[in-house]
């Protein structure tokens, strides 16, 4: 479904991406693993069309998508989940999650999805007047992810998803993202709970500054020493 090839990007001088091969097929959970500076936000920044190429392909369903504007990339159904939340703080629950469907014109389909991700996140449904930025952290992560169904994604990007959670909301938020992919949507997870990530993953990749430097299934990645040494800690 997606093809990163030969993958550069920079900031300047400072090469963040050097030559990132990637694979995630349709219907699957691919996880990239890395420690920070890695490289991780950077390539779905790239996939997103927010981070330019300096020389590579990016193609989905066998179409490149690399020089397409971000808006265009969305309407194809690649949709991110920035790592920090990235919710509209001053708006509504409501207003955030109809942003998620602004590409949209269908109403109705658009309200059905909405009582869908409130079935998914209860929590939402009770707090759908309220402003986004009086939210705990988990519930603006749920808003976030919310978010992003409400455009019916067919890739959802999810970059730490997370990341400052108490461990029961960790939990919940890693059975809806396997309740998402069972919906039929395919998922790359970018997660710093790595245990947990390939878990639920079909294939894993591992960054390091900036080069894919381990792709293996992820029953094989959990038993890797370097891996464990790495990532792992005492899980």
């Amino acid at each position: 479904m997606l093809r990163l090839e030969g993958v550069r990007c920079s900031y300047g001088a400072i090469e963040a991406l050097k030559g990132v091969d990637l694979e995630v097929p349709k219907g699957t959970i691919v996880t990239l693993i890395g420690s920070n500076g890695a490289g991780k936000s950077t390539t779905l920044m790239a996939i997103s069309g927010l981070r330019p190429l300096s020389s590579g392909s990016i193609t989905l369903d066998g179409e490149p998508i690399h020089d397409l504007p971000p808006e265009a990339i969305v309407a194809r159904g690649v949709i991110q989940v920035a790592e920090g939340r990235r919710i509209f703080t001053r708006m509504s629950v409501r207003e955030n999650l109809l942003m998620g469907a602004f590409l949209r014109r269908d109403r109705a389909a658009i309200e059905k999805d909405m009582h869908h991700v409130m079935d998914l996140f209860p929590v939402l449904r009770e707090r759908l007047e309220q402003n986004a930025g009086t939210l705990s952290g988990g519930e603006q992560q749920m808003l976030a992810i919310g978010r992003a169904l409400m455009a019916r994604p067919r890739l959802l990007l999810l970059d730490e998803p997370s990341l400052g959670l108490a461990p029961s909301l960790v939990k919940a938020i890693f059975t809806i993202l396997e309740e998402i992919h069972g919906e039929g949507v395919t998922l790359l997870l970018v997660e710093q709970n790595v245990h947990r990530a390939l878990k639920i993953a079909h294939d894993g990749y591992v960054l390091a500054t900036g080069t894919v430097v381990l792709h293996d299934t992820p029953e094989r990645l959990l038993q890797n020493e370097e891996v464990k040494r790495a990532y792992l800690g005492d899980e």
